[in-house]
């Protein structure tokens, strides 16, 4: 679904799982134009975040900040952030910061 600015976000969460395993579906996603891919796994929980290049956002530097106010931690590249959280009730707080 497309944001009035024609951003289209996708938000995958899942009970368990690999972030290894979604990164090929959020390059895939992301490759095309203004493209937010962003999921979330419970066990172990963690966060997958990616962005087009046009999107005006780095996944790193938006990944790593949300990761910090809740205790979590990751990083990445202006395209393609990763990272975890302490437990799986905070990953709605990630989500919502992302």
């Amino acid at each position: 679904m497309a944001a009035p600015d024609g951003t289209r976000r996708h938000v995958r969460r899942m009970a368990s799982g690999s972030v290894e395993e979604l990164r090929a579906l959020a390059q895939s996603f992301t490759e095309r134009p203004k493209a937010i891919f962003v999921a979330a796994l419970e066990k172990p929980p963690s966060v997958l975040y990616a962005v087009s290049a046009d999107s005006g956002i780095d996944a790193g530097r938006a990944l790593k900040s949300a990761l910090a106010e809740t205790g979590g931690r990751g990083g990445g590249n202006p395209r393609l952030a990763q990272g975890s959280v302490p437990d799986a009730a905070l990953l709605d707080k990630v989500l919502a910061a992302l």
